[in-house]
């Protein structure tokens, strides 16, 4: 673990974040975090010192169930994860001194707002706010943006728009930490899914082999025998030919839409989540 540190150290020392002194007199000590991909996060524990002179900061943090509410009609996501947050926000000269840590390499100042201090998060939700206002189909929760849209092309545009602040504003983000054009994704711990649509299933069956290939015979004509075929998947359609067909680019079985194996679960739990609100309304 020492020597992890020693490269984070290095690796904050290098970006500028943080500057070896010599003396302070205040020293938080570190606060090793293990992230998901190995890597750690250096937090100061300020709960001894600094905290206690700070003045809270009382911006409010978004309701995660406001979020998903704005959200509930949405068909394509895009999710933005900003490189280090916190770090990206630069602290005035004259306070750096009051944010000093104490590790087995000697003291660093930091020169960007440091996690662990008590107002970070505030101050930071506030400067998200500004900087995205205005913005549509967007929410952010600290340093998560989740974006959404209409069509691709929206979301396309709409994802412009976030980029282009965070551009003019200095902000990087973690592009391997970033999804764009999902029809799910996960966001603060919940799961964000769209409602299946008739266009949803459309583009899935696209990248279905399967049903394409079963489109392709719909329109085309089928082989004389199921035996040419030579796909035990294809070979079952046979016995529904005649009652197959296109609509909206969907493969049609009379007037039933045909689901990609991939959306078969979802269009499940859909059905089922119309279900119980029918027969508990209340709820």
């Amino acid at each position: 673990m020492e020597a992890i540190v020693e490269d984070e150290l290095q690796r904050l020392q290098t970006l500028n974040i943080i500057t070896p002194v010599t003396f302070s007199e205040l020293a938080a000590p570190i606060v090793v975090v293990r992230k998901p991909d190995r890597s750690v996060r250096l937090c100061a524990d300020f709960s001894t010192g600094l905290n206690n002179a700070l003045e809270p900061n009382n911006y409010p943090l978004p309701l995660p169930e406001d979020i998903f509410a704005r959200m509930a009609n949405c068909t394509i996501f895009g999710y933005i994860d900003l490189s280090d947050a916190y770090l990206q926000v630069e602290v005035d000269e004259e306070n750096r001194k009051l944010v000093v840590i104490n590790t087995h390499n000697g003291l660093f100042q930091f020169n960007r707002l440091s996690p662990g201090i008590r107002t970070a998060p505030g101050a930071f939700q506030q400067i998200m706010d500004a900087m995205l206002s205005g913005l549509q189909c967007t929410c952010l929760y600290l340093d998560d943006i989740i974006v959404d849209g209409r069509t691709r092309q929206e979301l396309m545009q709409n994802l412009q728009e976030v980029c282009k602040r965070l551009h003019e504003n200095g902000f990087t983000v973690k592009i391997c930490k970033c999804q764009f054009f999902m029809n799910q994704v996960k966001y603060l711990g919940q799961l964000l899914d769209a409602e299946v649509t008739y266009k949803i299933i459309a583009a899935e069956t696209e990248g279905d082999k399967i049903l394409q290939k079963v489109k392709h015979y719909v329109i085309y004509g089928w082989p004389v025998s199921k035996k040419t075929v030579g796909n035990p998947e294809i070979e079952q359609f046979f016995a529904r030919l005649e009652s197959l067909s296109i609509a909206h680019k969907c493969l049609m079985y009379g007037e039933r839409i045909i689901s990609p194996r991939k959306l078969q679960q979802r269009v499940l739990d859909q059905l089922i989540r119309v279900i119980r609100a029918l027969i508990e309304p209340d709820h």
